[in-house]
């Protein structure tokens, strides 16, 4: 199960209600919950979901694409869960910390050369981070002449590329065959979009 949170209210005679679109999974009342990148086992960020609600009514359970609001009972005040963190189960294992990922991309229409070292904002749904480009695999265009060029220097407009990305400040991302919706990342600088592309794999970090 994902969410990625998209708000935190405090609501008199309710408590913490946090809202969110369920990307993947099922969410039910009495699930024990964390939200990720926030919880850390020295710092947690956990409670448990009390009551479902969709557009003024309460619900059982929500699913992929419902937009919900969850009281959440439990939240540490110290700790409480920002935008753009995901709530998975608490059991659930399967999302990591990210130190760094691999993504599939597609430059677009971009003044100059992209290098290592670049360092654009990446939006993963309500996720955000400066990320480092670290490594550029391959690229493919028509300086390559349509074959993959490997280990090349910098990347140019309409370049499609596999890159490896570290990020800068803690991000939710996954590979697309875990969840397709938390793999797609759009790289912005200024105003504008530079790279769009989804991430094929991460390496976990571990934190304390």
């Amino acid at each position: 199960m994902r969410m990625p949170v998209s708000g935190i209210y405090k609501i008199k005679g309710v408590g913490d209600v946090i809202t969110g679109r369920i990307e993947q999974g099922l969410v039910k009342p009495n699930e024990d919950v964390i939200f990720l990148p926030t919880h850390t086992p020295a710092t947690p960020c956990s409670g448990k979901v009390f009551t479902i609600e969709m557009h003024h009514k309460r619900h059982e359970q929500a699913l992929p694409g419902d937009n919900v609001g969850l009281n959440v009972k439990g939240l540490i005040k110290e700790n409480m869960p920002r935008v753009g963190d995901v709530m998975i189960y608490r059991k659930d294992t399967s999302l990591k910390h990210v130190q760094s990922f691999t993504a599939q991309i597609q430059v677009l229409d971009i003044p100059g050369e992209i290098k290592v070292g670049y360092s654009p904002i990446a939006f993963v749904r309500t996720g955000r981070s400066a990320c480092k480009l670290s490594k550029i695999n391959w690229k493919v265009g028509k300086e390559t002449g349509g074959k993959k060029m490997e280990d090349p220097h910098a990347l140019k407009s309409n370049e499609m590329a596999e890159v490896v990305f570290e990020p800068i400040q803690p991000l939710v991302v996954d590979s697309y065959k875990n969840c397709e919706g938390l793999s797609r990342v759009a790289l912005m600088e200024g105003n504008g979009v530079a790279m769009l592309g989804k991430c094929t794999s991460t390496v976990a970090k571990s934190v304390k």
